[in-house]
């Protein structure tokens, strides 16, 4: 370790690891940073506040949670069974209650 150890300019001793972002390996084997971890999380809670408005709509549900993967229109269709009518309902009521959300709706 003692070899690793540098001067600065002001001649404080400085290692390589000193700055070194904190963080872990994750379980595909990646370095992760904490702040990395951290907004991940913090998604992940959005994610889930969001599905849990649409608790008591199935479809709005499975709609959401398909968009949220990354799936397309026709995807989460097959995925979840829905038809083309049933989709667009939901997708509305999703846009519905998200712009009254947005709008400053309390609850």
């Amino acid at each position: 370790m003692s070899e690793l150890l540098k001067l600065d300019t002001e001649g404080q001793e400085q290692s390589p690891l000193d700055h070194k972002a904190s963080g872990h390996i994750t379980s595909g084997g990646f370095w992760e940073t904490d702040a990395a971890a951290d907004q991940r999380l913090m998604e992940k809670e959005e994610e889930d506040r969001v599905l849990a408005m649409f608790k008591d709509d199935p479809e709005a549900t499975q709609v959401l949670q398909g968009l949220l993967d990354g799936l397309k229109k026709r995807e989460i269709m097959f995925k979840c069974g829905l038809g083309e009518k049933e989709f667009t309902a939901a997708a509305r009521r999703i846009l519905k209650l998200m712009r009254r959300k947005g709008d400053g709706e309390q609850g």
